[in-house]
């Protein structure tokens, strides 16, 4: 069968008849942009202690006064911290987001900062279809819902397909590649595009977080 298959490929080259190549996945592993320029990446490093220790009061100072926490445009380091809970009892989800987007890489974007990288970087889909970005290299996409299913593939930081952001609570998400494999996903192992993202600007002689939002 192999060597049937390789006579008539070579058929298909002396006449003249190609084949369409397979398409390649686009891949958009996280990238640091941003560290050549000495005071962001000081800023940065302050930025990642404050996360870590969840210091609510450090956060304000890196922050504008102003500072935008919806896609609508709403602002303000007040209404802010109470969109996020930060002075209630328990611990705000603000942490973990900030912490998730810190480690995805930093565009540039003219003179201010972008975080993940990937939310500055992306093509324009179509409109029937949503994207997935993987949160780490390696992410299985399977052939069914179930952690016990087979390996369809590996991601490598490759840009994934849906045709609808899924709800809260899912724990699977059908996706496809950007070569066309199909598959389920792990809703742990992804973010969509519209996912949360940090934007930073230098004003008035320091970097500053000038919003943090999910959405459109």
């Amino acid at each position: 069968m192999l060597r049937l298959s390789a006579t008539i490929a070579t058929a298909l080259l002396l006449f003249g008849v190609r084949t369409a190549a397979a398409p390649s996945p686009l891949r958009l592993p996280p990238r640091d942009e941003c560290s050549s320029v000495p005071a962001f990446a000081a800023f940065r490093t302050d930025l990642e202690s404050v996360v870590r220790r969840r210091d609510v009061s450090a956060l304000q100072k890196l922050s504008a006064s102003d500072i935008m926490y919806t896609s609508d445009g709403e602002k303000g380091w007040r209404a802010f911290a109470d969109d996020w809970k930060l002075g209630q009892k328990g611990e705000s989800d603000l942490w973990l987001q900030l912490a998730m987007v810190l480690r995805l890489g930093c565009a540039r974007d003219g003179s201010n900062m972008i975080m993940p990288y990937y939310s500055a970087r992306l093509p324009e889909g179509k409109d029937e279809e949503v994207i997935y970005l993987p949160v780490r290299d390696g992410v299985p996409v399977l052939s069914k819902p179930n952690i016990r299913s087979r390996v369809v593939t590996l991601t490598h930081w490759d840009v994934l397909y849906a045709h609808e952001y899924a709800a809260d609570g899912v724990r699977w998400i059908k996706v496809a590649t950007g070569d066309g494999k199909r598959g389920f996903i792990h809703s742990r192992d992804v973010r969509a595009d519209v996912d949360y993202r940090a934007g930073f600007t230098f004003h008035r002689g320091r970097w500053e977080m000038s919003h943090f939002v999910a959405g459109d």
